[in-house]
C-alpha cells in the first residue's frame, strides 16, 4: 500500500513564525539575570555568539530537512542513515513521549500563565486541570481540521509574544527610566580590566547556560512534509526564525542589562520584571514563566506520533 502523504499548506511566514516562537522560550526570562551575574554586560555578546554557534546545527537541519521534507525531523534521518530497525524504533518512541510531556507541560504552563490575567485560574488544582485539558483538546480539533489552523494560530500567538518583547525593547530604549549606558556598563567596559582567560572562561560558561534557549528551530524539521515548496521555504524558514531569535535575545539582554545594574540582577529569576518596575512600562510579563506557552509548536507534537506511526 502506498504510504499517505500530508498536504503542504504551511507557507514561508507561517514557518517563519512557527521556528521562532518554537525558539523564543522562558529561558529569555529566566536565564537572563543568571547570565548578567557570570558575565556582566558581556552577556550580550554572549547571546550573539551563542546564536553564531547555533548556525552550525541550523544548517545540518537546512540540508537534511531539504533532502528529506517528511515528517519526524530527527527520527526521519535516523532512519535514512541507519534502516527502520531498533534504533529508529527507540528514537521514535523517545521522541514522542517527550513531545506528550511536554505537551502536558506547555498545557499547564499555558494554564498558570493565564493566571496573571484571570486570577481565579491558579485557586486550585482542579482549575489549572480543567484549562490545561482544554488547551489540548482545543488544539486537538485544530489539528484535526488542518495544519493551516494550527499554523495560523502558532502565527498569531507568535505575534503576540514578538509584540510584548519589541514593545519591551522600545519603551526600554526610549524611555525616561529605561536604558541608560551608564547602568549598563555599572563602572566597567566590556572585556575590560581581567585577562584574556579570565574573559574566555566568563564567556563560554555564559553560552553555555544560555545555549539550550537557541533550541526549538527544529520543529520546522519535524513539519517539513506540510511546507510548500520545501527546497526554499525550509532553509529561509529555519535561517530567518534564527535570526530574529538573536535579534530579539541579545536586544532584550541588552535594554534589561542597561535598566538595571548588572550586580543587582545577578542570580535573579525575574530579571524583566525589575526592569520593568523601574522602568514604569505596563506590559503582561510579571512572572519569570510567562510566555504563550502552548505557542511553542502546536504543529510538532502530533507530527512525532505521525512520523512513528509510520514504522
Amino acid at each position: 500500500m502506498a504510504q499517505r502523504k500530508l498536504k503542504r499548506q504551511l507557507n514561508l511566514g507561517q514557518v517563519i513564525m512557527l521556528g521562532a516562537a518554537g525558539t523564543i522560550a522562558a529561558e529569555i526570562f529566566v536565564l537572563t539575570g543568571h547570565a548578567a551575574g557570570i558575565a556582566g554586560p558581556e552577556t550580550v555578546l554572549a547571546l550573539i555568539i551563542g546564536g553564531f554557534l547555533t548556525l552550525s546545527i541550523a544548517l545540518n537541519y537546512c540540508e537534511l530537512a531539504t533532502f528529506f521534507p517528511f515528517s519526524g525531523g530527527a527520527m526521519t534521518y535516523i532512519g535514512e542513515a541507519f534502516g527502520k530497525g531498533w534504533l529508529h524504533f527507540v528514537v521514535g518512541s523517545l521522541d514522542c513521549l517527550s513531545s506528550a510531556f511536554y505537551a502536558a507541560l506547555s498545557s499547564v504552563g499555558f494554564a498558570y500563565s493565564l493566571s496573571v490575567l484571570v486570577p481565579g485560574v491558579a485557586k486550585n488544582h482542579l482549575t489549572i486541570t480543567l484549562v490545561a485539558l482544554t488547551v489540548i483538546t482545543v488544539m486537538g480539533i485544530l489539528h484535526i481540521r488542518g495544519v493551516s489552523k494550527a499554523g495560523n494560530l502558532q502565527l498569531i500567538l507568535g505575534m503576540f509574544l514578538l509584540t510584548v518583547l519589541i514593545t519591551y525593547i522600545v519603551k526600554g530604549l526610549t524611555s525616561e527610566f529605561g536604558f541608560s549606558q551608564e547602568v549598563f556598563n555599572s563602572g566597567r567596559a566590556v572585556l575590560e580590566n581581567q585577562s584574556t582567560a579570565a574573559h574566555l572562561a566568563r564567556m563560554l560558561t555564559t553560552i553555555a547556560l544560555i545555549y539550550n534557549a537557541y533550541v526549538g528551530f527544529e520543529v520546522i524539521a519535524d513539519d517539513a512534509e506540510e511546507i510548500v515548496n520545501p527546497s526554499k521555504n525550509i532553509p529561509i524558514g529555519i535561517l530567518a526564525s534564527l535570526a530574529l531569535t538573536a535579534v530579539i535575545y541579545s536586544s532584550v539582554a541588552y535594554v534589561t542589562i542597561g535598566t538595571v545594574p548588572y550586580n543587582e540582577l545577578a542570580g535573579s529569576e525575574t530579571a524583566l520584571t525589575q526592569a520593568l518596575r523601574l522602568d514604569h512600562v505596563c506590559l503582561p510579563i510579571r512572572r519569570p514563566s510567562h510566555r504563550p506557552l502552548v505557542c511553542h509548536d502546536p504543529a510538532r507534537h502530533p507530527r512525532a506520533f505521525y512520523a512513528h506511526a509510520r514504522l
